[in-house]
């Protein structure tokens, strides 16, 4: 069987792997080694098609400076031979919300209607909320972040998973040992959205899922009106438009939300990576047609217990099926090839990914 050593490599970050650490006899001192490191005679995973046998990987304080099957090594590198272990890439979770908290939903009963902003100088409706900063938000997570480096990941896009339309995600480096100044790798990476309002707003509208649709297509006219026409500054719309060129993460839910999504997407010509659709296996075929990119939640429900009869005559037909289904989901996209990343998403914690991922 082959041994695989699973090291964290992506964007030119190092895992502890060869970290050297000296620590002098009063435990108070502590020095890393920033040397040049070659790993050599490993078989080095650039992605899921390519890898290099044999290859050798330099690196100097932290950062992969070169790698392939003929890298001249300076005499004073320090060499570790793996004997032809494995290398690969980690994980990197293209949708989170690490280091941020999702605002708390405001109490007092219903939303009371409100026709006016509530705040000076944005976007007439609180639940577009495009110049939010997801890494204004943010706090490195020790604990996640150990949970899911276990799990493969050195990497994750984060948000604030909180509005119609969310803002910037950011781009953050799972390493413990550096800060935020080296770990963020960009702060500004993304443009987000989903169907459900804003925490942050007791607005009412919009009430409906149609209402959702129409307030989006409403605020793609405005910025289109506002680009050659505004007087006045709205900074929401100058947010959206100022990120309008970034990958758009649409976060939809099930297989219709998805097609919903897309549909707003394409009529303005914004083709969002939309996530869920862990369902999709009903809708292959239309799935497949959108030609979309999918970030797949693998949140697979649990086995449920029939041995209660009166428990058993409540579980539907759909129930069952999406038990029996939800798991070839992955497969079933990569039949249709259909471009899609796995996710952590709406797992109730990182440590199970590995666990639901063998069951796909």
């Amino acid at each position: 069987m082959k041994k695989y050593l699973f090291s964290l490599l992506t964007f030119g970050l190092f895992s502890a792997l060869i970290a050297q650490d000296y620590f002098p006899k009063n435990d108070q001192l502590k020095e890393n080694y920033h040397g040049l490191i070659a790993l050599t005679n490993a078989v080095i995973h650039l992605d899921a098609d390519r890898e290099i046998s044999s290859g050798t990987l330099l690196i100097r304080s932290g950062k992969i400076i070169a790698v392939g099957a003929k890298i001249a090594i300076p005499e004073h590198a320090l060499i570790h031979d793996l004997g032809g272990k494995h290398l690969y890439p980690s994980f990197i979770d293209a949708y989170t919300s690490f280091g941020v908290d999702k605002p708390k939903s405001q109490g007092g009963g219903r939303r009371s209607p409100e026709y006016e902003p509530s705040r000076e100088g944005f976007y007439w409706n609180d639940h577009i909320r495009a110049e939010q900063n997801g890494v204004e938000h943010y706090k490195y997570d020790q604990k996640t972040a150990q949970s899911m480096r276990e799990q493969g990941f050195g990497v994750v896009h984060s948000l604030l998973q909180d509005g119609i339309a969310r803002g910037s995600g950011f781009v953050v480096a799972l390493s413990d040992e550096s800060t935020d100044a080296d770990r963020l790798l960009e702060t500004n990476a993304s443009q987000c959205f989903s169907f459900e309002k804003s925490n942050q707003s007791s607005q009412s509208y919009p009430g409906s899922l149609m209402g959702s649709m129409a307030l989006l297509r409403q605020m793609y006219h405005d910025a289109n009106w506002y680009k050659t026409n505004a007087q006045q500054t709205d900074q929401t719309l100058d947010a959206l438009l100022a990120n309008m060129k970034k990958p758009a993460f649409f976060e939809a839910g099930d297989n219709a939300n998805a097609l919903r999504a897309h549909s707003i997407g394409a009529q303005f010509n914004q083709p969002y990576i939309l996530v869920g659709a862990s369902d999709g296996y009903e809708y292959l075929r239309e799935i497949a047609q959108t030609k979309a990119q999918f970030v797949l939640p693998i949140n697979f429900p649990d086995a449920y217990d029939v041995s209660d009869p009166y428990y058993s005559a409540q579980l539907s037909l759909e129930d069952l099926r999406r038990w029996n289904q939800a798991p070839v989901n992955p497969m079933k996209f990569a039949e249709q090839k259909i471009k899609f990343s796995l996710s952590t998403h709406e797992l109730k914690s990182p440590k199970s990914f590995q666990q639901h991922l063998s069951k796909a």
